[in-house]
């Protein structure tokens, strides 16, 4: 009986991690591609990309219904053992910092330890569902159930679909029209006189902040903006990885995470400020400086 229980239990655990995993990239397939793009995958991101969430989404549905089943445990542990092999070895020797692993469900992003650990302790997990499931590798449902995870499976890989065409999930743009000096910005960054300038919100273990590197350097080394001021959280070490790496014309402040959330609710958030004013906000993906020009926004309150 314990064990019957102790099945269902990492059965349940797991299938939520799969769903939580599934929705959060599902509300910006276009953000978890760039993310994707980071592992070396290239052109496959772009089949990855969409393919991964509804996936994901379906399989934990299932295992609610069906904890015992061997056919989903197999897929589980595959699932598991290949991205996080693929995480490693991106991070260890591509210095990818953000497994992208829950899309943009930001309160549950870890640092690159933290998230192999804890996919190493799903995958003991699903190793355990396979130990212990049925023996064949078949799945059988009602037909009803059928019926409701094809309509579920349709739904999903639509939004899915969507998504990598226009985010469903769009964030406010906050302070935008307002003084710098009105805003906790000012608390934050020594602000500059009349000058225009970017704030840079972001995390060094964020697979769009390192996307959106050479972009952000690229507006004061082409005289967009006089200065970039960056404001992060996380260990000085993730920093220094990142620094690293793009040897930024920049210098960061490191901020409590608390404190970052109060400025902007995604990363990376990206703020032009001229005339003390705050006349452009940008967040998920930073546009170039030559589009950024194209596009008249130098001077306009968008």
């Amino acid at each position: 009986m314990w064990q019957t229980r102790l099945t269902r239990a990492a059965a349940f655990i797991l299938a939520a991690f799969f769903i939580l995993s599934g929705i959060g990239k599902l509300l910006d397939v276009q953000a978890f591609q760039a993310t994707v793009r980071t592992y070396g995958l290239g052109p496959f991101s772009a089949v990855v990309a969409p393919a991964l969430p509804p996936f994901e989404i379906l399989l934990g549905i299932i295992m609610m219904v069906r904890p015992r089943s061997r056919l989903l445990a197999t897929c589980a542990t595959l699932l598991l053992a290949v991205f996080t092999a693929g995480f490693i070895f991106a991070h260890f020797f591509g210095g990818v910092q953000d497994c992208g692993c829950f899309g943009k469900i930001a309160v549950l992003q870890t640092s690159p330890t933290v998230s192999i650990l804890r996919n190493i302790i799903f995958l003991g997990i699903a190793i355990y569902l396979w130990k212990s499931s049925d023996r064949l590798l078949e799945l059988s449902l009602p037909g009803w159930q059928w019926a409701v995870l094809a309509t579920v499976g349709a739904v999903v890989f639509w939004l899915s679909g969507a998504s990598s065409i226009e985010p469903l999930y769009r964030l406010s743009k906050p302070f935008l029209n307002q003084k710098i000096e009105q805003t906790p910005l000012a608390e934050v960054v020594s602000i500059p006189d009349g000058s225009p300038y970017l704030i840079f919100v972001y995390s060094a273990t964020c697979g769009s902040c390192w996307d959106s590197a050479e972009n952000i350097m690229a507006y004061k080394r082409l005289g967009v903006v006089n200065d970039i001021f960056g404001l992060t959280y996380g260990d000085e070490g993730d920093l220094m990885v990142f620094e690293d790496s793009f040897a930024p014309n920049f210098q960061t402040r490191i901020l409590d995470r608390n404190t970052i959330e109060q400025l902007a609710d995604e990363t990376p958030t990206v703020f032009y400020v001229k005339d003390g004013a705050i006349k452009n906000v940008q967040k998920g993906q930073v546009m170039s400086p030559m589009r950024f020009i194209e596009d008249g926004l130098m001077g306009t309150n968008e």
